[in-house]
């Protein structure tokens, strides 16, 4: 949920914002985190065409420029004070919202605001964990450092999506040259043989009644199934914005074979990579733990992360916290046991994202490996039955004639 809040900031001014989160008082708790003191904090409710507007008005940077202007920034503070490179950064920039961007954070640091303070206007870019781990950055003298971790785990992001998204590519192809061909046949060549066999008062073959029967129902009934199906499509939008529906669904993602091992595995990259960032940062476990929410789009993770920030809070270790929760790979739970008793645990989160990472990387030669043939079975299947309805009645017609 989204709860706006007006708070007191370290240097006593009021700043005015949103913050996701479980309820109330834990979203009060990630403000504290972040040293903001809570004046007015309440739900805030949007329309799913609201939602829609902002995201079409205000379209958040991708990974790859972020990592980008991250990199960048962190080779040139070696020569060059922060404006500056910002002031070069705006001069360079091809795209017209990026380079507004830049200069509106040119603008800020000029006014003497920190990058961090700057960057909270784009958290629907950034997001809460960068933005928290550069002010991390900014106040222990590190950014630099800061800014490289994050290029760097932004780019293996990067690089994931684009190797899931090429992945589905040919499916997508395939489905809509399928989607096609049955629009083909329902429009102008099954009617125009269903008159020429009727005419015949020929008893037509069972793949030829089933297909001229589902032309005519699409034909009868297209408005109706259109209909239909956009209001299926609205009403899961529409529910998608309430917790109770979001975690069935989520839940029901991870239990799907192969995709849910691939999302489960894409959400512990992001985690433990987020997670030994901000320990390195100087934050504390149970605040790693907090911002690495923010990180993952799933409401299982993000609630069981939530909770083990409180059981941490609590005393418990985080082995004890991370115990029990049936979605995080044994390997992962062992290490993270390993390095706490180690106090290595920020090396061996990064162990357990590489881990997550090649795990990844062999779901989807999997996927590729095996939706490319049962596509090409599904699609096979389909032209073989629309090609019998129309080839059995020739045949049948030639012996009647």
């Amino acid at each position: 949920m989204l709860y706006s809040y007006k708070a007191l900031n370290g240097d006593g001014y009021i700043e005015e914002g949103v913050v996701e989160a479980g309820g109330k008082g834990e979203s009060a708790k990630i403000l504290s985190n972040q040293g903001l003191r809570v004046v007015h904090l309440e739900e805030k409710r949007e329309s799913a065409f609201e939602n829609f507007k902002q995201k079409i008005l205000h379209k958040p940077l991708g990974d790859k420029k972020i990592a980008l202007f991250c990199r960048q920034i962190a080779i040139l503070l070696d020569t060059e004070p922060l404006h500056r490179i910002l002031s070069i950064l705006e001069q360079e920039g091809k795209d017209t919202n990026y380079s507004l961007m830049i200069k509106d954070l040119r603008e800020e640091v000029e006014s003497g605001h920190p990058l961090n303070k700057a960057l909270l206007k784009y958290e629907d870019s950034f997001g809460a964990s960068t933005i928290n781990l550069i002010k991390a950055g900014e106040e222990i003298g590190e950014l630099k450092e800061i800014l490289e971790r994050i290029a760097n785990y932004t780019e293996k992001i990067a690089d994931a999506k684009e190797k899931f998204q090429g992945a589905l590519i040919y499916p997508i192809l395939l489905m809509c040259v399928t989607f096609g061909l049955v629009i083909l046949m329902f429009t102008f060549i099954i009617p125009a043989f269903a008159s020429l066999f009727q005419s015949f008062n020929a008893t037509l073959p069972l793949p030829t009644r089933i297909v001229i029967a589902m032309g005519d129902f699409i034909s009868n009934n297209g408005f109706i199934l259109l209909l239909s199906i956009s209001i299926l499509v609205l009403s899961i939008i529409y529910f998608m914005q309430y917790e109770g529906f979001r975690i069935r669904f989520d839940e029901f993602i991870l239990k799907l074979p192969l995709w849910g091992d691939f999302v489960k595995h894409s959400a512990w990259q992001k985690i433990l990579v987020t997670m030994a960032t901000l320990i390195r940062g100087g934050f504390r476990i149970d605040e790693a733990l907090y911002m690495s929410a923010e990180v993952s789009n799933n409401l299982v993770f993000k609630r069981f992360l939530q909770t083990a920030g409180k059981n941490f809070e609590e005393g418990h270790s985080m082995t004890a916290a991370f115990r029990g929760f049936g979605d995080i790979p044994n390997a992962h739970f062992q290490l993270i046991a390993a390095g706490e008793k180690s106090g290595r645990l920020e090396e061996v989160l990064l162990k357990g994202a590489e881990l997550s990472e090649k795990e990844t990387g062999y779901i989807l030669k999997r996927m590729e490996s095996m939706i490319g043939p049962v596509l090409t079975l599904i699609v096979g299947g389909i032209v073989l039955f629309f090609v019998l309805s129309v080839v059995l009645p020739i045949f049948s017609l030639t012996e009647i004639i």
